[in-house]
């Protein structure tokens, strides 16, 4: 039986299970904008240098003359990266810029969170 199989333990709701996915998502706010913002450099990076091997005729002539196979896996090795780059800076700032609102909305939910549980634990008493 897999953990998404099991019962959930006797006391943990679905609230709790959610409020763990939160912090956790916090935790890792941190690595997120890291791989966010690589993605952004290296992307661009990738991007600019296929551009340049492909577009430069000196290089791509004397590599198809060289070896015509060698020169076509290049070319279509060069359009994967484009494309791949491109996929990879796209996903980077879309998470970098709902990131970058992290802060706000968990704080938000935090406040939200504390004012639920006081008026739980006034009813309670």
């Amino acid at each position: 039986m897999g953990r998404d199989e099991e019962k959930p333990e006797e006391g943990e709701s679905l609230l709790e299970t959610l409020d763990d996915l939160i912090f956790h998502m916090n935790d890792a706010r941190v690595t997120f904008i890291i791989l966010s913002i690589s993605s952004l450099i290296i992307a661009p990076i990738a991007i600019i240098m296929a551009i340049v091997f492909t577009f430069n005729p000196a290089f791509l002539r004397w590599l198809l003359n060289r070896n015509l196979f060698f020169g076509l896996i290049f070319l279509i090795y060069i359009i994967l990266v484009v494309i791949l780059s491109s996929i990879w800076l796209f996903v980077g700032l879309r998470e970098y810029r709902f990131l970058s609102k992290w802060n706000e909305r968990f704080k938000k939910y935090i406040s939200l969170k504390e004012r639920v549980d006081r008026e739980l634990q006034k009813e309670l008493e």
